[in-house]
């Protein structure tokens, strides 16, 4: 579904992965948890294969960024990473992950 905003999230009560992201980081980040959004535009480095979004939540300087899933597609905890379906080594062979940053000096963008 192309329902990407949280607004429209609620709403419909579905949406892509990347809607529910969307509405999973800003709903972290108003409770003060920090949170990014994360993705590949291609598995594999192949865009036929899809692509796909998850949040990432910052645990502290032990831990650091771990991912977890809004709503956990083909199974999985949102707890435990590598339950999910993606977090298989064969599915991130040749797949580029992105994430944004904010950069606090220049006030760039950085991918």
């Amino acid at each position: 579904p192309k329902i990407y905003d949280p607004m429209s999230t609620i709403g419909f009560g579905f949406a892509s992965c990347t809607g529910i992201s969307l509405l999973l980081v800003d709903s972290l980040r108003v409770a003060g948890v920090p949170a990014r959004i994360v993705g590949t535009p291609a598995w594999n480095g192949q865009v036929e294969n899809g692509n796909h979004n998850w949040v990432e939540v910052w645990l502290g300087e032990e831990q650091g960024w771990t991912f977890l899933e809004g709503a956990p597609a083909g199974g999985g905890s949102l707890f435990e990473p590598c339950s999910h379906w993606f977090c298989t080594p064969a599915k991130m062979e040749q797949t580029k992950v992105y994430v944004p940053q904010w950069e606090r000096v220049t006030n760039d963008t950085i991918y």
